[in-house]
């Protein structure tokens, strides 16, 4: 398992620095469902999240075994807000 340490904050001078421990690991092949919103991120992620849960519990898709997996695919420091992608994934299958 490899360890990465992410540093925020360091581009304002005075923003507090927020450290992030990542972890990656390689998981088995699983189907999602899910749902990608556009624009800044917290808008983006809150959006995609909202009609997610909507759509699943209201097709009985939620169960003990769902799992919830977040996806951010840019940086908001490089990326113009937008065009930041975040996708709200939830599991099928029990998986």
């Amino acid at each position: 398992m490899e360890r990465h340490i992410f540093l925020e904050g360091e581009r304002n001078p005075g923003e507090k620095v927020k450290v992030m421990e990542a972890e990656i690991r390689q998981l088995p092949e699983t189907r999602v469902l899910f749902v990608r919103r556009v624009g800044p991120y917290g808008e983006a992620a809150a959006g995609a999240w909202e009609a997610l849960m909507k759509f699943a519990y209201s097709r009985r898709l939620m169960t003990g075994e769902t799992r919830l997996i977040g996806i951010s695919h840019d940086d908001p420091s490089i990326t113009p807000e937008e065009m930041i992608r975040y996708d709200a994934c939830v599991t099928l299958g029990g998986e």
